[in-house]
């Protein structure tokens, strides 16, 4: 289940074992690229994997996605919050932040 781009809470509903994929904007020609912005809680979900995509223009500078895939691990609310980043820029705030709540059953 892919989540809208953006920077809302979209909420995802999921059965425990089920996987679900965040996908966001990104371009890594700029520098950024999204990362936790803070530990997920191991007990309810985990991090399966995550993927930087261009669009099929291949053009040079263009824009792209990231896809986060994550697993349900037990029952449980929690939330999901990915920073959009430069990784060397540390003092600077995210110029972007998505959060997501999830809820498994």
């Amino acid at each position: 289940m892919p989540s809208p781009a953006g920077d809302s809470a979209p909420a995802f509903d999921v059965a425990k074992g089920e996987r679900f994929a965040v996908i966001l904007p990104s371009n890594r020609t700029t520098g950024f690229q999204w990362q936790l912005g803070r530990p997920l809680d191991g007990n309810v979900v985990k991090l399966v994997g995550s993927e930087y995509r261009t669009h099929e223009n291949h053009v040079a500078g263009a824009a792209g996605s990231e896809r986060w895939i994550f697993e349900a691990v037990a029952a449980g609310e929690t939330t999901i919050v990915l920073h959009y980043v430069r990784p060397w820029e540390k003092s600077a705030p995210p110029a972007r932040v998505g959060t997501f709540s999830v809820l498994v059953h």
